[in-house]
């Protein structure tokens, strides 16, 4: 069996509307994340220009392809796109190229301006693993991760923009929703085996039982505007 040991890249990034801000914002963190020695870096949904809705071709985007391939990284980008004249909230998958190798788009829509959904899941081959995407609220539908696992997926990446309303519980609604959003990614988990945050600790390997320590990290880390990079552990 065949055991690798990407790294991946987590990027907290503090965004707003003006497109020029965000992607100079990116481009810093598909640096750091190249820099220490990631194979992937995933941003945070609608990063890049929330108040407009841009072609694939656009020259921010083009911008950001141009950054991975100088730091042979690929990259996770999430925003409202237009392709084949519609518009779709969709995850862009770039190489170490600088080249798009997928494209995703969102199935399941909550809240967001683009009124055409996705039809597929996304699941694609890299040079560190077979990872797969879905965009914020898909999250709370676990067929899709059935469906991942059945074309073999070893990873999944979610970039949310989730946000936390009071009148949707009595008390503490902040933490409430946390612990909503850690459930449904551990039940997630649990669908693929636990394969997409498998890691060491003092030589390891953390078992079912102990992602609850790791997601408990991830939640807390989500606090601040910061770069979390990882090593997973895939046996293949």
């Amino acid at each position: 069996m065949k055991r690798r040991t990407p790294i991946i890249a987590l990027a907290q990034i503090k965004y707003n509307h003006t497109g020029r801000h965000n992607v100079d914002r990116i481009k810093k963190y598909i640096v750091l994340a190249a820099k220490k020695k990631a194979d992937i870096v995933c941003f945070p949904e609608t990063c890049i220009n929330k108040a407009e809705q841009l072609p694939l071709n656009h020259k921010l985007i083009k911008e950001i392809q141009e950054t991975c391939k100088e730091n042979s990284i690929w990259t996770i980008i999430t925003d409202n796109f237009i392709a084949n004249g519609a518009h779709y909230k969709m995850a862009i998958l770039v190489d170490r190229e600088g080249k798009i190798r997928g494209k995703y788009k969102k199935i399941h829509l909550y809240g967001d301006e683009t009124k055409e959904n996705g039809k597929r899941i996304f699941v694609k081959d890299t040079d560190f693993g077979k990872i797969g995407i879905v965009i914020c609220w898909d999250l709370a539908f676990p067929k899709l991760f059935r469906k991942m696992k059945n074309a073999g997926a070893e990873m999944v990446f979610c970039p949310a923009y989730w946000g936390y309303e009071s009148k949707a519980h009595k008390e503490n609604p902040k933490e409430n929703e946390k612990n909503i959003i850690k459930s449904m990614m551990l039940s997630r988990i649990s669908i693929l085996l636990g394969c997409a945050i498998l890691t060491k600790k003092n030589g390891t390997s953390y078992h079912i039982l102990q992602l609850h320590v790791l997601i408990g990290y991830l939640m807390n880390y989500m606090k601040k505007k910061d770069l979390l990079c990882r090593r997973l552990i895939l046996m293949r």
